[in-house]
């Protein structure tokens, strides 16, 4: 007979006494915005220093060691927005058009408006000849986009061919024109 002593009761959930500000990290001036106390101490001065306002000999001398990070007009932050909602619409329309093409649903012609002609080559190689099977509906499942950069955008999505599943990789590019075109496309 084995005696076992009953497990002391935790809670499931502990309280936390920390409660966040709502504050903003630092003060605007001039169009930047100052953070304040993430700057370590130096020469020996102690924090509680480096987080107050600079004196004038400081601010003459030009030892304010705060952290000055510019802020991006509002015109140009609407601007970068815009492009990315078009780059994400486009990348979808990419991708799913590819799936179509790949599964035998659409010409590869269609695909051509949005794409370079290597990435045309690789989707035509895919596509399944006459007399072959095809797979049974190609779906997007998900799609993920980064901007690395102003001018691209990168495309990483999950596919269903079928009863398989599989990733996607695209990267498109903005031309001169203003249009965003794949240039690179893998099944994975």
């Amino acid at each position: 007979m084995t005696l076992t002593a009953p497990a002391p009761a935790l809670p499931l959930f502990g309280t936390v006494a920390y409660e966040p500000t709502l504050e903003p990290p630092g003060t605007l001036l001039d169009g930047a915005v100052v953070v304040e106390g993430d700057v370590p101490a130096v020469d020996g001065r102690d924090a509680a220093r480096e987080s107050s306002p600079p004196s004038a000999r400081e601010r003459v001398s030009g030892t304010d060691r705060r952290l000055r990070v510019s802020v991006p007009p509002e015109g140009q932050m609407r601007r970068e927005r815009e492009r990315a909602i078009a780059a994400r619409r486009r990348a979808e329309l990419v991708v799913r058009t590819a799936l179509e093409v790949l599964d035998g649903r659409r010409p590869v012609r269609q695909l051509a408006p949005y794409a370079t002609p290597q990435v045309l080559r690789y989707v035509n190689a895919g596509v399944p000849r006459r007399g072959h099977t095809r797979a049974a509906g190609a779906s997007l499942r998900s799609l993920h986009m980064s901007l690395p950069a102003r001018t691209a955008a990168e495309v990483a999505a999950v596919c269903r061919f079928g009863a398989k599943v599989r990733a996607l990789a695209a990267r498109l590019e903005l031309t001169g024109q203003g249009e965003w075109r794949c240039v690179a496309l893998r099944v994975i």
